[in-house]
């Protein structure tokens, strides 16, 4: 890590943004006595601008030139290399990594989904509205079946909640194993491309809540008389317990459409009828391409849990100890501390 002294700037990053408007202020204060005094005549020239404009952004590029160096970014244009990672390594025996730390408790837990039952589904989605980010753990492979999270995630692309669906399972003999994070929108295509089963059933739930839908706002539905109803509808049209709800009708359909044995009258079965339980290595399967396994050991020294973190290439990385899932920060939420731990003083910085 960097002593204030080795930095580039090594003042307060608060003072690099207030040395803008400052050397304006000087530039004018200047200019006005100049001609005042008649020892500056006619108007600026540009030159003399650009010269102002270069030296009110210098202290902002040396913040920037400290954070990259920070980093280990290693920057080229045209041919033209900057490497951060190299110069960290030179002269820093005695610098030492005092005071900057990521502490446990900046990320999200998330709520912790155990099991794949129906009613679960329906309260995972009420509350990713309120946390934003849902775990599931997969456990040893029988809590979780494809079909499941499959609803899940459409759920979720529907609502626009929980955005981040965190993986656990027990892995080494460990519960509670980080796996990784995705995204409900990429992880419902995945699933949707794995097999036609998948495609044909969201697609065939998909129109048929949106005739239950357009059906169930005329009064009276059952009891109109001459009305004629499509049979795929009449399952749900006439269940009270489809008839109570609006837009969230969309997954109860889909989950019955998965488990529906006559939804093709030439192959009739169940696609959870053996089901399609969620192990390990079926989630590695179905979502190789779009897992997230960004992660920090909190365990690590504060300079390698900063190489972990600027390392990441996700929105998010997983807070973990011994492998074992602790929560889910933002990365961006991590820089800023870092770039907030590196405006103090070192004497004030501390474990927030």
């Amino acid at each position: 890590m960097q002593t204030r002294k080795e930095r580039l700037w090594p003042y307060r990053s608060q003072f690099a943004f207030l040395a803008v408007p400052v050397i304006w202020l000087c530039f004018l204060v200047a200019f006005v006595a100049g001609q005042r005094m008649g020892a500056w005549t006619g108007e600026v020239a540009g030159q003399t601008v650009l010269v102002v404009a270069i030296m009110s952004i210098i202290p902002l590029l040396l913040v920037v030139l400290d954070f990259f160096s920070l980093s280990g970014a290693v920057i080229d244009i045209q041919g033209v290399k900057l490497d951060f990672s190299k110069v960290q390594q030179q002269g820093r025996a005695g610098a030492g990594a005092q005071g900057f730390e990521l502490p446990e408790n900046i990320g999200v837990p998330g709520a912790i989904v155990t099991d794949s039952a129906p009613m679960s589904i329906q309260r995972t989605l009420n509350i990713g509205e309120k946390h934003g980010i849902v775990v599931v753990n997969v456990k040893s492979g029988n809590s979780w079946w494809v079909t499941r999270l499959l609803v899940l995630c459409a759920g979720a692309v529907r609502t626009g909640a929980p955005q981040v669906l965190v993986f656990l399972g027990k892995k080494e003999n460990t519960p509670d194993y980080y796996l990784g994070y995705g995204k409900p929108a990429d992880l419902l295509k995945a699933i949707l491309n794995d097999k036609p089963g998948y495609r044909a059933r969201y697609d065939k739930a998909m129109d048929v809540t949106k005739q239950f839908l357009a059906y169930k706002e005329i009064k009276d539905l059952v009891t109109t008389p001459n009305l004629i109803m499509p049979p795929n509808i009449v399952r749900y049209a006439t269940n009270p317990q489809y008839l109570g709800q609006d837009e969230g009708v969309t997954e109860q359909i889909l989950l019955d459409q998965m488990g529906n044995l006559f939804f093709d009258p030439a192959k009739p079965g169940s696609l959870e009828d053996p089901p399609d339980r969620i192990t390990i290595s079926r989630l590695n399967e179905l979502f190789d391409s779009c897992l997230y396994r960004d992660c920090i050991d909190l365990d690590a020294t504060n300079e390698e849990q900063l190489k972990q973190l600027f390392a990441a290439k996700g929105e998010y990385v997983g807070l973990l100890r011994k492998s074992v899932y602790s929560s889910l920060l933002k990365k961006k939420d991590g820089e800023e501390l870092i770039l907030r731990q590196l405006a103090m003083p070192t004497e004030a910085r501390t474990s927030i």
